[in-house]
């Protein structure tokens, strides 16, 4: 753990980057329980007035996560270092400080510890922080209900508004009624970097006599079977003796990836864990033609030596670092990868991941269960000042950090041409927030197929049917505990 405090630094003059990138986000598929994300705001797409509200200087501390993984999560920042993005992140603080006359701090923890932690503190009754900022898994734990306010009786939460995930909210209402106990924002950037899609070598593709891909992706073409093709075009011994990796060896391969890379690709081709049944009750959505068809496909494909290889060893034996040596065609990855490849002598870019086929009507994009949720504890005896600041620091967040993370970060650093930054817009237009992870209702069933479906075994049906019954009684569990 570490511990962070914001200085209250007077930085005036500081010129933020522009913000007016224009790019908004319509639902994936609206008749299903995983929708589209909210992505960067319309330039002054909705007015915000400052609540009057003076807090007298006391210090206001967050809960935040970090992890060890590349992600953007810093919320705080101690002093301005020139970087645009930090410095955004500086000044929308100190607006807050000023506003509010409050002295905001942070207290951080491990991502894979912060559902325990939060959870210890507000059971020990402590009043350490004003609001959490955690994974999303923590809408799986019954106790958590219990540790957290419900949101929507602060009229001071404008969570109607943009700068509150509209989609992640209503597929938590789909369980929880009118209620709401955890909501998102874009504070902690992560939210945003964990959507994954395909990066590419678009050296090696145009070395292999192929299409370019943007191409295909614009004319509904980008699909399973093709990208097979490439990945199976792309894998190349280059003298090794085999496909076996080994860090100083020549082979090349189609695909590096990993566990969670499967479920990216089952998502990509419209294949949805949990969707409501005809009750408008949530259900398993995977015993059909073509949920056994995709699954299919992708153990054929992993059982593929050379066109496809697992690696998620270590640092180094790893899908995203054999990629930025050039030797993969394509990686599949979370958005925060492109932080590796900014110095990279091959030209690369990005894409959504593949559809079942072209009769599919849309790009399908998985966002893992690194989505953050934002609450406020019941041992917060100000909770109505707690709901300003903490609707101010969204806001802001929307208005500033996200579009100066989207146009310099991404656009500037680390997309090297128009094709991928357009390819970014579908990325974020159609990536989705995945309710049977959240709730953690099919999370042992994840935690099996996954992994069956990475070592080439297609054979799944008894595996679905061992957890049908499982998942169900979760899902009434979490129902009942709504009801009550």
């Amino acid at each position: 753990m570490k511990k962070t405090r914001i200085l209250a630094l007077i930085l005036a003059g500081l010129l933020l980057a522009s913000c007016g990138s224009g790019k908004t986000n319509d639902t994936a598929e609206t008749d299903t329980a995983e929708t589209a994300a909210d992505t960067v705001p319309e330039e002054n797409e909705a007015e915000y007035v400052f609540p009057e509200l003076d807090c007298k200087g006391e210090r206001f501390t967050i809960l935040n996560d970090y992890t060890d993984w590349n992600f953007t999560t810093t919320i705080l920042v101690e002093e301005s270092t020139g970087d645009t993005l930090n410095d955004t992140i500086l000044n929308a603080n100190l607006q807050v400080e000023e506003e509010f006359n409050v002295d905001l701090a942070v207290y951080e923890v491990l991502i894979t510890d912060m559902i325990n932690f939060y959870m210890n503190s507000v059971m020990a009754g402590e009043d350490a922080y004003k609001y959490a900022i955690t994974p999303c898994k923590i809408m799986g734990n019954p106790d958590a209900y219990d540790a957290v306010m419900e949101l929507t009786q602060f009229d001071e939460l404008h969570l109607d508004k943009p700068w509150w995930d509209q989609n992640v909210a209503e597929t938590e209402q789909l369980v929880t009624g009118d209620k709401l106990y955890f909501a998102a924002n874009d504070i902690n950037l992560i939210a945003f970097e964990d959507s994954m899609c395909l990066f590419m070598n678009e050296d090696m593709i145009r070395d292999n006599g192929l299409d370019p891909i943007y191409d295909l992706v614009r004319e509904g073409t980008w699909t399973f079977d093709v990208f097979r093709q490439y990945a199976e075009t792309g894998a190349n011994l280059n003298g090794a003796d085999s496909f076996t990796f080994k860090l100083d060896g020549e082979a090349i391969y189609g695909l590096t990836t990993w566990t969670a890379a499967v479920h990216a690709f089952l998502h990509g081709m419209g294949n949805i864990y949990i969707d409501m049944d005809e009750n408008g009750i949530p259900a398993l959505n995977t015993e059909n033609d073509r949920f056994y068809t995709s699954v299919e496909k992708l153990a054929a494909f992993h059982g593929m030596e050379g066109a496809c290889l697992n690696i998620n060893k270590n640092a180094t034996e790893h899908y995203e670092e054999v990629f930025r040596m050039g030797r993969a065609m394509f990686t599949c990855a979370q958005l925060k990868a492109s932080t590796k490849y900014r110095e990279v002598e091959f030209t690369y870019g990005i894409v959504p991941m593949p559809k079942f086929d072209e009769a599919q009507e849309e790009y399908h994009n998985y966002r893992t269960t690194n989505v953050q949720l934002t609450s406020i504890p019941v041992t917060n005896p100000k909770a109505e000042e707690t709901a300003v600041i903490l609707d101010a620091m969204a806001y802001l967040a929307y208005s500033e950090i996200l579009p100066t993370y989207w146009n310099v970060n991404m656009e500037h650093k680390q997309l090297r041409n128009e094709d991928s930054i357009e390819m970014l817009e579908i990325i974020s237009r159609t990536r989705s927030f995945n309710m049977g992870a959240a709730f953690t209702w099919t999370s042992n069933l994840t935690s099996k197929l996954e992994p069956a479906i990475l070592s080439g075994n297609n054979d799944v049906a008894s595996l679905i049917a061992g957890f049908k019954e499982s998942i169900a009684q979760s899902i009434r569990n979490s129902m009942d505990l709504m009801a009550k």
